[in-house]
């Protein structure tokens, strides 16, 4: 199945979620450099907003999935852990993609930590 075909069961879902009533996340100072770490570290457990709001994150996800870049269908999952998708994009979202994602968003440092 194709990220295209899964936009009407994604739709669904965050609707059924109540996503639409959430504010968005907050935008980051004007002039403010990109952040290069994360505060809690990042998984495909995680919600889809807060890897696409890290940009590093996103370059991970973009990485394994180059179909989700500009996609609105996928930014309408932003409620969702990116790892629920798999149920509606298993050809697109396997375990092995996804464990790929994991290991990369592991990478990314925590803000005030060293990195291991």
């Amino acid at each position: 199945m194709k990220l295209s075909s899964i936009s009407l069961a994604v739709v669904l879902s965050v609707a059924a979620s109540g996503v639409w009533a959430q504010a968005p996340a907050p935008l980051p100072p004007a002039g403010a450099a990109a952040t290069s770490c994360v505060k809690e570290k990042l998984s495909t457990e995680s919600l889809v907003s807060e890897i696409l709001d890290n940009p590093q994150a996103k370059e991970v996800l973009i990485k394994h999935v180059p179909t989700v870049k500009d996609n609105e269908q996928f930014d309408m999952a932003r409620g969702m852990p990116l790892r629920a998708i798999q149920a509606y994009a298993e050809d697109t979202f396997t375990d092995k993609i996804l464990d790929a994602i994991d290991a990369d968003l592991a990478k990314i440092p925590l803000c005030g930590k060293a990195a291991k």
